[in-house]
C-alpha cells in the first residue's frame, strides 16, 4: 500500500514538473515571437533612416555642387538645420 502511494505521489510530481515545462515552453515562444516581431519593426526604421541619410547626402552633394542660380548655395546654418532633421538630437 505504501508503494502504491509513493508510486502516485511521484507520478503527480512528474506531472507538475511537465506541466511547468509546458508552461515555461509556451512562455519562450510567445518572447520569441515578441522579440522577432521588435526585430523586424527595428528593420524596417535602419532602412527608413539609411533611406533618408542617402536622400539628404545626394541632395546636400548636389546643391554644393550646383552652379544653378535657381538653387542657392548650401550655407553652413542650412546645413546643419537640415542635418538635424536627419539626425534628431535626444535630450
Amino acid at each position: 500500500m505504501r508503494i502504491q502511494e509513493e508510486s502516485i505521489q511521484e507520478k503527480d510530481q512528474l506531472r507538475g514538473v511537465i506541466e511547468e515545462v509546458q508552461f515555461q515552453s509556451r512562455e519562450a515562444q510567445e518572447k520569441a515571437k515578441s522579440v522577432e516581431k521588435l526585430n523586424e519593426e527595428l528593420r524596417k526604421r535602419i532602412a527608413g533612416s539609411e533611406k533618408s541619410i542617402k536622400e539628404f547626402f545626394q541632395s546636400t552633394k548636389e546643391r554644393l555642387e550646383s552652379e544653378n542660380e535657381e538653387q542657392p548655395p548650401l550655407n553652413g546654418e542650412c546645413f546643419f538645420a537640415e542635418l538635424s532633421h536627419v539626425f534628431p538630437l535626444s535630450s
